[in-house]
Protein backbone atom coordinates (compact mmCIF):
# COMPACT_ATOMS: atom_id res chain seq x y z
CA UNK A 1 0.00 0.00 0.00
CA UNK A 2 1.37 3.43 -0.99
CA UNK A 3 1.96 5.80 1.92
CA UNK A 4 0.63 9.36 1.85
CA UNK A 5 3.42 11.83 1.09
CA UNK A 6 3.50 15.28 2.66
CA UNK A 7 2.78 16.86 -0.74
CA UNK A 8 -0.27 14.63 -1.28
CA UNK A 9 -1.54 15.33 2.23
CA UNK A 10 -1.30 19.08 1.66
CA UNK A 11 -3.16 18.86 -1.63
CA UNK A 12 -5.88 16.71 -0.10
CA UNK A 13 -6.24 19.14 2.81
CA UNK A 14 -6.78 22.07 0.47
CA UNK A 15 -9.67 20.52 -1.45
CA UNK A 16 -11.25 18.20 1.07
CA UNK A 17 -13.44 18.16 4.09
CA UNK A 18 -12.42 19.27 7.57
CA UNK A 19 -11.58 15.65 8.43
CA UNK A 20 -9.01 15.25 5.69
CA UNK A 21 -7.82 18.81 6.36
CA UNK A 22 -7.07 17.75 9.92
CA UNK A 23 -4.91 14.92 8.57
CA UNK A 24 -2.94 17.49 6.55
CA UNK A 25 -2.53 19.53 9.73
CA UNK A 26 -1.10 16.49 11.49
CA UNK A 27 1.36 16.01 8.65
CA UNK A 28 2.38 19.69 8.91
CA UNK A 29 2.78 19.42 12.67
CA UNK A 30 5.18 16.53 12.20
CA UNK A 31 7.35 18.70 9.95
CA UNK A 32 7.09 22.13 11.62
CA UNK A 33 10.54 23.25 10.52
CA UNK A 34 9.73 22.95 6.82
CA UNK A 35 8.44 25.94 4.87
CA UNK A 36 7.21 23.89 1.87
CA UNK A 37 7.34 26.64 -0.76
CA UNK A 38 8.23 24.09 -3.44
CA UNK A 39 4.84 22.42 -2.93
CA UNK A 40 2.75 25.44 -3.92
CA UNK A 41 2.80 27.01 -0.46
CA UNK A 42 4.22 30.40 0.42
CA UNK A 43 5.44 30.26 4.01
CA UNK A 44 5.21 33.37 6.15
CA UNK A 45 8.56 32.26 7.64
CA UNK A 46 10.23 32.74 4.25
CA UNK A 47 9.04 36.35 4.31
CA UNK A 48 10.51 37.12 7.71
CA UNK A 49 7.86 36.03 10.21
CA UNK A 50 9.23 34.76 13.52
CA UNK A 51 6.10 33.36 15.20
CA UNK A 52 7.33 33.78 18.77
CA UNK A 53 4.30 35.79 19.95
CA UNK A 54 6.46 38.84 20.76
CA UNK A 55 7.93 39.91 17.41
CA UNK A 56 5.55 41.85 15.15
CA UNK A 57 4.99 39.61 12.11
CA UNK A 58 2.58 41.99 10.33
CA UNK A 59 4.96 42.99 7.50
CA UNK A 60 6.04 39.39 6.86
CA UNK A 61 2.44 38.18 6.66
CA UNK A 62 1.58 41.02 4.28
CA UNK A 63 4.60 40.12 2.13
CA UNK A 64 3.39 36.50 1.93
CA UNK A 65 -0.13 37.65 0.97
CA UNK A 66 1.38 39.92 -1.71
CA UNK A 67 3.47 37.01 -3.04
CA UNK A 68 0.32 34.88 -3.25
CA UNK A 69 -1.18 37.60 -5.43
CA UNK A 70 1.63 37.25 -7.95
CA UNK A 71 1.58 33.44 -8.02
CA UNK A 72 -1.94 32.16 -8.84
CA UNK A 73 -3.08 28.94 -7.20
CA UNK A 74 -0.69 29.11 -4.26
CA UNK A 75 -1.49 28.96 -0.58
CA UNK A 76 -0.09 30.90 2.36
CA UNK A 77 1.28 28.61 5.05
CA UNK A 78 1.50 29.48 8.76
CA UNK A 79 3.71 26.67 10.14
CA UNK A 80 2.21 25.10 13.29
CA UNK A 81 3.23 25.53 16.90
CA UNK A 82 3.77 29.28 16.57
CA UNK A 83 2.00 32.48 17.56
CA UNK A 84 2.21 35.19 14.91
CA UNK A 85 1.76 38.65 16.40
CA UNK A 86 0.02 41.20 14.17
CA UNK A 87 -0.37 44.88 15.03
CA UNK A 88 -2.26 45.94 11.92
CA UNK A 89 -4.61 44.29 9.50
CA UNK A 90 -3.31 42.39 6.53
CA UNK A 91 -4.91 43.15 3.18
CA UNK A 92 -5.60 40.50 0.57
CA UNK A 93 -6.76 42.09 -2.65
CA UNK A 94 -7.79 40.47 -5.91
CA UNK A 95 -6.81 36.93 -4.88
CA UNK A 96 -8.54 33.90 -6.35
CA UNK A 97 -8.35 30.28 -5.23
CA UNK A 98 -6.03 31.04 -2.31
CA UNK A 99 -5.92 29.13 0.95
CA UNK A 100 -4.45 30.31 4.24
CA UNK A 101 -3.44 27.16 6.10
CA UNK A 102 -2.54 27.38 9.75
CA UNK A 103 -3.37 24.14 11.52
CA UNK A 104 -1.79 24.48 14.96
CA UNK A 105 -0.84 28.15 14.44
CA UNK A 106 -2.31 31.31 16.01
CA UNK A 107 -2.62 34.90 14.80
CA UNK A 108 -2.63 37.22 17.81
CA UNK A 109 -3.90 40.74 17.22
CA UNK A 110 -2.03 43.05 19.58
CA UNK A 111 -1.65 46.82 19.60
CA UNK A 112 -3.69 47.49 16.47
CA UNK A 113 -5.25 50.89 15.97
CA UNK A 114 -9.04 50.91 15.85
CA UNK A 115 -10.64 51.22 12.42
CA UNK A 116 -13.11 53.96 11.49
CA UNK A 117 -16.01 52.10 13.12
CA UNK A 118 -14.00 51.29 16.27
CA UNK A 119 -13.33 47.65 15.43
CA UNK A 120 -9.98 45.97 14.99
CA UNK A 121 -9.29 43.55 12.18
CA UNK A 122 -6.67 40.92 11.39
CA UNK A 123 -7.37 40.51 7.68
CA UNK A 124 -9.31 42.56 5.14
CA UNK A 125 -10.37 40.88 1.90
CA UNK A 126 -11.17 42.96 -1.17
CA UNK A 127 -12.14 41.55 -4.57
CA UNK A 128 -11.14 38.02 -3.49
CA UNK A 129 -12.82 34.90 -4.83
CA UNK A 130 -12.78 31.41 -3.37
CA UNK A 131 -10.53 32.48 -0.47
CA UNK A 132 -10.38 29.98 2.40
CA UNK A 133 -8.85 29.99 5.85
CA UNK A 134 -8.16 26.52 7.26
CA UNK A 135 -7.24 25.67 10.84
CA UNK A 136 -5.84 29.08 11.79
CA UNK A 137 -6.73 30.32 15.28
CA UNK A 138 -7.25 34.08 15.51
CA UNK A 139 -7.05 35.73 18.91
CA UNK A 140 -7.65 39.37 19.84
CA UNK A 141 -5.33 40.01 22.78
CA UNK A 142 -6.39 43.68 23.10
CA UNK A 143 -9.98 43.09 24.19
CA UNK A 144 -10.84 42.49 27.79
Amino acid sequence: MRSLSRRDALRVGVVSTAFVGAVAGDVLAADAASTATDDGWISVLDHGAVGDGRTDDTAAIQAALDAAGTTPGTGVLFPPGRVYKVSDQGVASGLSDVVLSGYGATLALSGAAASANGAKAVLRLTRCQRFRVLGLTIRDTDRT
